[in-house]
């Protein structure tokens, strides 16, 4: 060997094993240094809300059509050809007179339906004997009736027991007694009142039928 080459080598032994010790302790410091990382917990999910049942929707009522009231009319003489005047009827309580007979309808009037009538206040006096009263014309209320036109009497009946009843010409009635009245007296009665020099036996009280014939 030669031996001159001997302290080179020994140099660079010297160097790799500088070179190898100051690597041994960069890893030992990178190891040290190094944290071993803590192991991951899985996650874990949020628990989930259950959602509420949705409710089923409540069908819109539809409010119910609301009707409007309905006008009542009182006939008038284009309903009925016989009638000159405006008459209403449908009113409640009992008949309290009657026109029968020779006429295009029967006709029963209630209270309120004569008090539907134009008032006309009569006052008579005959001799000794007077009445007074306020009603409809007789006139309208035959009218109402439709008198036929062969009838030539009529005949006014009381509630009397027996029923006082007198009869007088239609002739009469249109003529030398018209005016005449169906008095409604403070009693609730009726009184048929003539003028006209009428005898006063035609003024009959509680007057309940008035029949043409």
């Amino acid at each position: 060997m030669n031996t001159n080459k001997t302290p080179a080598i020994l140099a660079i032994m010297a160097l790799l094993l500088a070179a190898l010790a100051v690597a041994g302790c960069t890893s030992s410091a990178t190891t040290e240094a190094t944290p071993t990382p803590a192991p991951t917990a899985a996650p874990t999910a949020p628990p989930t809300a259950t959602p509420a049942p949705t409710p089923a929707p409540t069908p819109a009522t539809t409010p119910a059509p609301t009707l409007a009231p309905t006008a009542t009319s009182k006939p008038t003489s284009s309903d009925l050809p016989w009638i000159n005047y405006e008459f209403s009827w449908s009113h409640s309580g009992p008949v309290v007179l009657t026109i029968n007979g020779k006429v295009n309808q029967v006709k029963e009037f209630r209270m309120d339906d004569l008090k539907d009538f134009s008032q006309h206040h009569i006052d008579v006096t005959m001799g000794t004997k007077s009445a007074n009263g306020t009603g409809p014309y007789l006139s309208e209320l035959l009218d109402a009736a439709g008198v036929q036109g062969d009838a030539t009497t009529v005949t006014f009946t009381s509630s009397d027991s027996p029923p006082y009843s007198k009869s007088l010409a239609l002739a009469d009635i249109n003529g030398a007694y018209a005016g005449g009245v169906v008095a409604i007296l403070d009693d609730g009665t009726l009184r048929i009142i003539l003028p006209g020099g009428a005898s006063s036996g035609n003024w009959v009280r509680n007057l309940v039928t008035i029949t043409v014939s």
